[in-house]
């Protein structure tokens, strides 16, 4: 699969994300802060899952045991991180 502009972008968006935090990227946010659906966001995500630049995990919430989904998150592989590297 071709890492396409706008497919640079999302993985780009994710791994500012992550940096700034430290922590996994639910894909909400990414959606949030590109001004996409939170769908087309999950998509392209995973997306860059199958071409190795992310790998996704599940959060439970840490407050009460409550019945509900977990969390979907994302995180940049080694791979995404290289390829954004600055010298």
């Amino acid at each position: 699969m071709a890492l396409t502009q706008r497919r640079k972008e999302f993985l780009l968006k994710i791994i500012k994300l992550y940096e700034a935090t430290n922590y996994p990227v639910h894909y909400v946010t990414v959606a949030q802060s590109l001004g996409v659906s939170k769908w087309t966001a999950y998509d392209m995500l995973r997306e860059l899952i199958k071409a190795g630049y992310l790998t996704m995990s599940y959060s439970v919430s840490r407050q009460e045991r409550s019945p509900g989904r977990s969390m979907v998150l994302f995180l940049p592989t080694t791979k995404a991180l290289n390829l954004f590297q600055t010298k």
